[in-house]
């Protein structure tokens, strides 16, 4: 009777761990926005960055955001270092305050951020197009209350 039991947790513990490092969708590369493409709604052109470049490893992401200011010029790196856990990270914006930024799945094939600074951002990422393609719907609420959503499409390069 033992025996039946230990092997039934064996194979429940073995069905989870197989589940837990089930192949996740990788969004490594450099990506470039596609204007054309993108919906900014009523947000200027300056709110989304002009490039991002992401390396991806097991357990976190390092992406680095190049932004633009009000005069389309191009400002220094946000860089975040964020794991898939939802572990917090804190670090320096370019300009304003520093921003705290949280990352999870959402499932297999997308993962949502969530960033907290001068403004809060609600951020869900997924690939289209066979992996050439990354799509961020981005939900942001600033200080002063205004409220907008954006579609970003970026191109792989």
């Amino acid at each position: 009777m033992n025996y039946k039991k230990s092997i039934i947790i064996i194979v429940a513990l073995l069905i989870y761990s197989i589940g837990s490092f089930s192949q996740k969708i990788n969004f490594a590369g450099n990506w470039v926005i596609n204007k054309s493409k993108t919906d900014f709604g009523n947000a200027p052109e300056f709110v989304l960055e002009k490039t991002i470049k992401v390396e991806q490893r097991n357990d976190k992401m390092d992406i680095a955001r190049i932004r633009l200011d009000h005069q389309l010029n191009e400002l220094p790196p946000m860089i975040q270092t964020l794991a898939f856990d939802g572990t917090s990270f804190t670090g320096p914006q370019p300009t304003g305050p520093d921003v705290t930024s949280e990352m999870h799945w959402q499932n297999d094939q997308s993962l949502i951020i969530n960033l907290k600074g001068a403004s809060t951002a609600v951020e869900t990422w997924t690939l289209d197009d066979g992996g050439k393609t990354l799509i961020i719907n981005r939900s942001v609420q600033q200080s002063n209350g205004m409220k907008y959503s954006i579609k970003a499409v970026f191109d792989k390069q």
